[in-house]
């Protein structure tokens, strides 16, 4: 096939090692594995064919075998030419095993033909994960040395490349004995070109040790990973522009250590974000559109701007945004949002502003309601207004891991139809409201870690109130939809024809009410603040610029934060039953065995399941469970100490 249809354009692949495995001839025996009744040796047969088949004869076969011949015998006699010049010293029989044993090269085994010795070798000497036999070293009884690899990765390795490996010192010719077939001796190699392509591009080092180039896409500069897909994709196209062919995936790995290696050097580091980004007291967002706009907003105003100073990194889930426009509304809101509550929509305008200030604690939006209350479809608008991805909800990842690498990769990420929440997603989740990291390692065969952090405003929704752990609870904000009447409902695509339309007006009307924020914050000063202190600060200046009111604001989120607290007691056996237990009473004091025994009847009444694993079944994991909910009973007025010494009290207090 390769004799007979290769050209300077295209090439028939030649590596495919074992090449028995992926065709038989007619008539010969499979033996594949053991011969056995459920999976007998078969002969290898022709089971259909198309249209009336024809007999292949025997000058046909002659032609073929012939076209095999000259080819083998030219490139043999050229062969041997350089190899009698240029490595004469080497080339003897004797030799190649006692090279491959200097060396320390493992040979699995080694077969006898007529005209020849075959090498098999245990393990590629090139890449050291091939270990299926298919590196060799043969050598032929006229002197000629062939080596490679049947791996497409390694086609462009050889003899020469192989000397080279273990004897830099000596001088090996580039040209490739082994499949010496008369081109022009001066030609660059692959690698050559791929460090020609990116001789120019400019490497940076971000703070966690990441590679970030500049390339130019669609006459637009692009800020990309040098191991993301985009950079390889990118790659492959320069060198096809030129060699009309594409690169193998291990040149490709090495140019991508080059830059990683050159960008090791670099003494300053870059800021690399998602979507937004604060640098030197303005916000910077990403528009991600062709022209690789980005929205600059400070106190001054907001104006699109290209080259900020920031890298914005881009994954192929995110989706471009609109352009905003000028002299919205944010009033523009209310006919898209129906919650039960109005002071929920408030807390609704405010969030979605302060979701564009990086680097600040910003509460997980939970959303929750009856069925047909929206709950998917107001997610999907938050995620739409701030982070546009191609697919803008997903379930929680399975793994602790999984759910790192989404949170990391979206701005906005958002869970949907949650039923619970376990205890390790619980933890990972506060990490990223409050900023954070998480490490895992990047292979299971090697001890390198790859550290990921993250500080995102998160969106949550379910039936109930999905998030239930005090601490988690404790960074929420708990909005509740109302169930959208049969005759007000419509058509997913009348919907989001009607939103695009107000889409560019909504975004206009968030910068512009975050510049004059901005213009504000200074001048805020507060002395009730939320759990969440920079959030609380920036959401009465916003409700200010808004016309809603901080003080407003502040009693919307402070009510909302005492219901959360209220949410967490009831959602914690031991918490509740507390609750329940002081609710008559001013003062009490006792031991610990004491108050566990009333609070079991306390249990007993209020019907409180009393095997869930938050219960406390002994007096010591009792004072452990109220260690877990004593800031949530203290918001409620409920107030405990222990004394200390043999006598062990707890002396409990209403307020």
């Amino acid at each position: 096939m390769s004799i007979e249809f290769s050209d300077d354009k295209v090439e028939v692949d030649k590596t495919t090692y074992n090449p028995s495995r992926i065709c038989r001839l007619y008539g010969t025996i499979a033996c594949k594995g053991d011969n056995i009744p459920t999976r007998p040796h078969r002969q290898a047969r022709i089971i259909s064919i198309r249209g009336e088949g024809e007999i292949v004869t025997i000058s046909q076969i002659t032609k073929i075998v012939s076209k095999l011949q000259d080819k083998h015998n030219i490139n043999t006699e050229v062969t041997a030419e350089i190899t009698n010049k240029k490595l004469k010293n080497v080339n003897k029989k004797k030799d190649v095993a006692e090279w491959l044993e200097k060396y320390e090269i493992q040979v699995s085994h080694r077969k006898e033909e007529a005209d020849k010795i075959i090498y098999v070798l245990k393990q590629c000497p090139w890449n050291e994960e091939h270990t299926d036999k298919s590196a060799y070293v043969i050598q032929y009884n006229n002197g000629n040395i062939v080596a490679g690899c049947h791996h497409n990765s390694c086609s462009e390795n050889n003899w020469s490349t192989l000397r080279s490996k273990y004897e830099p010192t000596n001088k090996v010719t580039n040209e490739n004995i082994d499949k010496y077939d008369g081109k022009n001796e001066d030609k660059k190699g692959q690698i050559d070109i791929l460090i020609d392509i990116v001789e120019d591009i400019e490497t940076y080092r971000t703070s966690m040790d990441e590679t970030y180039v500049t390339i130019q896409i669609r006459e637009n500069n692009e800020n990309v990973n040098v191991k993301s897909e985009r950079f390889k994709k990118w790659i492959v196209s320069q060198f096809y522009n030129i060699e009309s062919k594409i690169p193998t995936n291990d040149n490709i790995a090495k140019i991508i250590l080059l830059l990683e290696s050159r960008a090791m050097n670099e003494v300053n580091e870059v800021l690399v974000e998602r979507r937004c980004a604060t640098v030197d007291n303005c916000i910077y967002y990403d528009l991600k559109d062709d022209s690789c706009n980005v929205v600059k907003v400070s106190r001054d105003g907001w104006e699109i701007i290209k080259d900020p100073p920031v890298i914005f990194a881009r994954t192929k889930t995110m989706y471009r945004q609109v352009t905003p426009e000028r002299n919205g509304n944010l009033d523009i809101l209310d006919k898209w949002f129906r919650y039960k509550d109005e002071n929920h929509l408030i807390l609704q305008k405010v969030i979605l502003v302060a979701s564009l200030i990086p680097n600040i604690a910003r509460p997980i939006q939970v959303l929750h309601g009856e069925k047909g209350s929206s709950k998917t479809s107001t997610m999907k608008l938050v995620r739409d207004i701030i982070d546009p991805a191609i697919v803008p909800v997903v379930s929680i990842p399975k793994t602790i891991d999984d759910l790192a690498v989404y949170i990391s990769k979206n701005y906005v990420p958002c869970f949907d139809n949650i039923d619970t929440i376990s205890n390790q997603v619980s933890d990972l989740l506060c990490i990223a409201v409050t900023g954070g990291g998480h490490t895992k390692r990047k292979l299971y065969t090697d001890d390198e870690e790859q550290v990921m952090f993250f500080q995102r405003f998160i969106v949550l929704n379910g039936i109930n109130v999905v998030a239930t752990r005090p601490d988690l609870l404790d960074r929420c904000i708990l909005l509740e939809l109302e169930r959208i009447p049969p005759n007000e409902r419509k058509e997913e695509k009348v919907l989001r024809e009607e939103f695009d339309k107000d889409k560019p007006i909504i975004l206009g009307a968030i910068f512009e009410t975050l510049s004059k924020a901005m213009s504000i914050y200074d001048q805020v000063e507060l002395n009730n603040l939320g759990r969440m202190a920079d959030f609380t600060r920036w959401g009465y200046a916003i409700a200010e610029v808004l016309g809603i009111g901080g003080d407003k604001f502040l009693e919307a989120y402070l009510n909302n934060q005492n219901n959360a607290n209220i949410e967490a007691l009831e959602s914690h056996p031991v918490g509740f039953a507390m609750y329940k237990f002081m609710e008559d009473k001013t003062v009490w004091s006792g031991s610990p065995t004491k108050l566990l025994s009333e609070l079991e009847i306390v249990a007993g009444f209020e019907k409180i399941d009393t095997t869930n694993s938050n219960w406390a079944k002994t007096p010591n994991v009792l004072s452990r469970r109220l260690n877990e909910i004593k800031s949530n009973l203290l918001d409620v007025g409920i107030e405990f100490e222990r004394s200390k010494g043999k006598n062990r009290e707890i002396k409990i207090t209403r307020m």
